[in-house]
């Protein structure tokens, strides 16, 4: 017979209730349990290893730890050392990763070259003007007269508002 599926969730405890058990369970555990000459107690290093959670849940320890308040005790302090440690770990690895971030943001970054002169920077295009009025085609064996073949202009290689002025007749574009 399967047992309802609202009895297994009423049944189950929220985050909150069990993390308010097992503090009650610690109370209970550091107060009633005294053990002042620490007999049959294990050795520090099965602590840490119960408190690493690297030692098997079977192994007699554990309940040891249960019903020793001393030991229960350590294995709390050890516990909250290695969260320590843990925070600190994480805080210096983030600090390292913000540092190296922040070494090659300054390092790659385009430099800021402040205008010195006080003046308006120059304009991001120059203006040129190319005259092609002079290259006219004609029809015919030969130029007419006085009508020399000027020099071809050149235009320099960067970013410019160009202006060309066509011979009369052409069209534009």
């Amino acid at each position: 017979m399967k047992p309802e599926k609202k009895q297994i969730t009423e049944d189950l405890l929220s985050k909150r209730r069990e993390r308010m058990l097992l503090k009650a369970l610690g109370s209970v555990v550091l107060t009633q349990f005294p053990n002042p000459k620490r007999e049959g107690c294990p050795d520090t290093d099965v602590l840490r290893l119960i408190a690493t959670k690297e030692l098997p849940m079977r192994d007699p320890a554990f309940g040891h730890v249960g019903r020793c308040s001393p030991c229960f005790r350590e294995v709390r302090e050890l516990r909250a050392e290695i969260r320590r440690h843990r925070t600190w770990k994480a805080a210096a690895g983030a600090l390292v990763v913000v540092l190296i971030a922040f070494a090659g943001y300054s390092t790659f970054r385009l430099p800021d070259v402040p205008n010195r002169t006080g003046l308006p920077s120059a304009p991001l295009y120059e203006s040129v003007s190319v005259d092609l009025r002079d290259f006219r085609t004609t029809r015919g064996e030969s130029p007419p007269p006085g009508n020399q073949r000027a020099s071809i202009p050149r235009v320099p290689r960067r970013r410019l508002a160009l202006t060309i002025y066509l011979p009369i007749g052409f069209v534009d574009g």
